[in-house]
């Protein structure tokens, strides 16, 4: 699936490296996005949930990807599409609609690391809880990023 992700959207998810686990409770946990050679962190806890959102390439709809911080990395745990034809596009075989958007849950693999590639005139966006915006387009210069997990320096917990 993430190979017709990588083909058919028009910037994909490469799944690699490692992360050392982070105990629930004995560190804070930073998200760590690193978007040309800066990293910005921030502070979230094991089961705190993040979105990315994105338009499809072809269709031209919006995607939203829901995930959970877990003390291995990012687990997969809803996807939400704008219309029916991506529930089918993309192969699922059930998806409920919920206030206008079709929705699919499932537990997917926990992925040490997401890198976000966005080619030209895309758009993406990485929302933490109510926070703004981690990640826009607009600041990745070269159309990439990475996220991964960390314990938090000193400096960002007190």
């Amino acid at each position: 699936m993430f190979c017709r992700w990588r083909r058919m959207t028009g910037f994909s998810f490469l799944l690699f490296g490692a992360l050392s686990a982070t105990a629930a409770g004995a560190e804070p946990v930073c998200l760590n996005v690193q978007k040309t050679g800066a990293i910005e962190r921030y502070p979230v806890s094991i089961g705190d949930k993040f979105n990315i959102t994105f338009r499809h390439s072809i269709y031209g709809s919006q995607v939203e990807e829901q995930f959970r911080v877990t003390s291995q990395g990012f687990q997969l745990t809803e996807l939400r599409y704008a219309e029916p034809r991506l529930v089918e596009f993309y192969g699922h075989e059930s998806a409920a609609n919920e206030d206008g958007r079709w929705v699919v849950r499932k537990l997917g693999t926990v992925l040490a690391s997401l890198d976000l590639h966005v080619s030209p005139g895309a758009a993406i966006s990485v929302v933490i809880g109510a926070e703004k915006p981690a990640v826009e387009y607009n600041t990745l210069s070269d159309g990439r990023a990475r996220m991964t997990l960390s314990t938090c320096p000193r400096s960002d917990h007190g």
